[in-house]
């Protein structure tokens, strides 16, 4: 079950010893309460019902859980790492533009879908990335997403020939 509030997420979980508050609070949660063998509730603040929402979709969608394997095979880059992500959506090049959609999520637009390195998505990166349509993808991150978008600006920036 996925459901939220205001401010809050709440989630049935199969193994709640999975669930990482550190990697939570990395990512923009402001608190994990464990509240029963198989409940948590993450502290989000407005977004809560976006996440919902969001987590609601890849579920429908067949989505499911990283494998261990999976996560040592692509490690998702906690805190937000512009390089990892430019070069998983196939280098500044493949990059046609970077902006801020709901104030959550980058909104990505890559020249060639082709050129992503979705193998890397596989560990839990892929949960944060969702596409919209077939060369523009949003990121989302339970969080204001004002400075990703700057230091996303800035490595790209960074790439480009001089």
């Amino acid at each position: 079950m996925v459901d939220s509030c205001t401010t809050r997420l709440r989630l049935n979980v199969a193994d709640i010893g999975a669930v990482s508050e550190p990697q939570l609070k990395a990512l923009g949660a402001r608190g994990v309460l464990k509240r029963a063998p198989n409940v948590v509730q993450v502290v989000l603040g407005a977004q809560a019902e976006q996440v919902a929402g969001e987590i609601r979709a890849v579920v429908q969608q067949g989505g499911a859980a990283a494998t261990d394997e999976a996560s040592t095979q692509a490690p998702t880059p906690t805190p937000f790492d512009p390089d990892w992500w430019i070069d998983t959506l196939g280098g500044p090049a493949n990059i046609a533009s970077v902006g801020v959609v709901a104030q959550t999520r980058l909104r990505v637009v890559v020249r060639e879908r082709g050129r992503v390195r979705a193998e890397r998505l596989d560990g839990g990166a892929g949960s944060q990335l969702m596409w919209t349509s077939d060369d523009t993808a949003h990121i989302a991150f339970g969080q204001p997403a004002n400075g990703h978008a700057a230091a996303f600006q800035r490595a790209l920036q960074a790439a480009a020939p001089a």
